[in-house]
């Protein structure tokens, strides 16, 4: 299973995040979440933008370096992100945490 905090939407199994959250695209205020290819951890950012014309987006992200040059990350950042692969993680897609929820009970 995967590590993040935005796997269980895409989990089948997760009871907190239903399939209904999960959006092909990014709008503002989605989050976006990458898994680790081959691993068992992934990465999250909130969306600031749409895809553009060539398939970039903006995303605000923490643990990320503003070069890119550490694996750590060294603050918060906005980046600019493509739907295809980046340095090992896939994109498996984007939450819509504005759906409002039924409480149960």
């Amino acid at each position: 299973m995967i590590k993040t905090s935005g796997y269980a939407a895409f989990n089948p199994n997760a009871p907190l995040a239903p399939y209904e959250f999960q959006r092909r695209d990014p709008k503002p205020g989605y989050l976006a979440v990458w898994a680790k290819n081959g691993g068992s951890s992934g990465h999250i950012g909130v969306c600031e933008t749409e895809f553009d014309e060539k398939g970039y987006f903006f995303t605000i992200e923490g643990n990320t370096s503003g070069g890119g040059g550490s694996r750590e990350g060294d603050g918060v950042y906005r980046v600019r992100r493509h739907r295809s692969a980046w340095k090992g993680f896939t994109l498996l897609g984007f939450i819509d945490p504005w759906i409002p929820r039924k409480l149960e009970g």
